[in-house]
């Protein structure tokens, strides 16, 4: 386990925060349903983290923050980044 304080496991993915303002996550692997581990990570340096969900059904990943901000960001490639129009890229929306 990563030294953060938060984490999540929900379908196959282990998500953990740690120290440095990043959210880890892991898929883990299955020999039996031939998924392969992967690994990787979304910076939260701009943001003042308190809480975080998933669900990669859903391709979706909600970030509670301070002061009182909730972000949805669909997590196409694991990287947020703000909202695009026309569909290009992974979304975010916010509000209060």
């Amino acid at each position: 386990m990563l030294r953060g304080n938060l984490w999540e496991l929900y379908g196959g993915i282990l998500a953990q925060s740690d120290i440095n303002d990043t959210i880890c996550f892991r898929r883990l692997p299955s020999r039996i349903r031939g998924i392969e581990e992967t690994v990787w990570s979304v910076s939260t340096s701009d943001l003042d983290l308190r809480d975080f969900t998933l669900d990669p059904a859903q391709d979706l990943l909600i970030l509670i923050t301070q002061p009182r901000l909730r972000y949805v960001a669909t997590i196409s490639g694991w990287n947020l980044s703000p909202y695009r129009s026309k569909g290009l890229g992974p979304q975010m929306t916010t509000w209060k």
